[in-house]
């Protein structure tokens, strides 16, 4: 599944040139509504820009748009950027006050703007992700493999995602839904039931790990280092 790009103007943008390159890479969506456009933010998990065309829109309606934004949008993952044919140096520079990546005119040539919202998706595309390693636990992301010591486990693609959240958080409390939509998105609700089963099996693969995966009743599960006792 492609990565998604939001474009919202009110009289739809689908005939834009500039848009060609992204469509390369991305999957491009189109919204005449405000209403949509936000609540296809709030559900949508692999989103990189955020494009907003204010050509045809009020400022005070612009503005508006900018401020919800400002609350749904994840600005750490996601871009943002308007294009206009409006030259108000006013509304571009309160534009950015709003946390704005860029304000690109649509007077421009189309190489230009297209290879200027290329450039902000590229910002916030994750970096790769690195391989894990904790006490006596090695994850590859490449292979999709663990080692426990110099034993490999043979987990099932369930498993290993979830190992590798609790690998990379150690001591950190996750909620079972928080694991149940990290593993299956729109479908969490549904197979939610199923996860203590993959948990349980997990926890009994590594069981010989310096590691263990640790259940708090009602709150989720945490991976936390065994306690050695020795007698005295």
């Amino acid at each position: 599944m492609k990565t998604k790009v939001f474009y919202y103007n009110q009289n739809t943008g689908s005939g834009r040139k500039f848009l060609s390159s992204l469509e390369e890479q991305f999957q491009i969506v189109f919204f005449d509504s405000t209403v949509q456009l936000l609540k296809s933010i709030k559900k949508t998990k692999k989103l990189a820009l955020v494009i907003i065309d204010n050509s045809n829109l009020a400022n005070k309606e612009y503005f508006e748009l900018l401020k919800d934004l400002e609350i749904e949008l994840n600005r750490s993952q996601v871009g943002l950027c308007t294009l206009s044919n409006r030259e108000c140096s006013k509304v571009r520079i309160e534009s950015f006050y709003y946390g704005i990546d860029d304000y690109i005119s649509l007077g421009l040539s189309d190489e230009e703007v297209s290879v200027r919202l290329i450039n902000k998706t590229k910002r916030f595309q994750p970096l790769k992700v690195s391989d894990l390693r904790l006490a006596d636990l090695f994850l590859s992301f490449e292979s999709q493999s663990v080692f426990l010591n110099s034993d490999k486990l043979s987990l099932t693609p369930i498993e290993f995602k979830i190992l590798s959240i609790l690998m990379k958080y150690p001591e950190k409390l996750h909620s079972k839904e928080f694991i149940a939509d990290f593993l299956w998105e729109d479908e969490a609700q549904v197979k939610v039931h199923s996860l203590d089963t993959h948990i349980y099996n997990l926890r009994r693969k590594i069981s010989k790990s310096k590691y263990m995966v640790k259940a708090a009743k009602g709150r989720g599960i945490s991976f936390i280092e065994k306690v050695i006792r020795t007698n005295l």
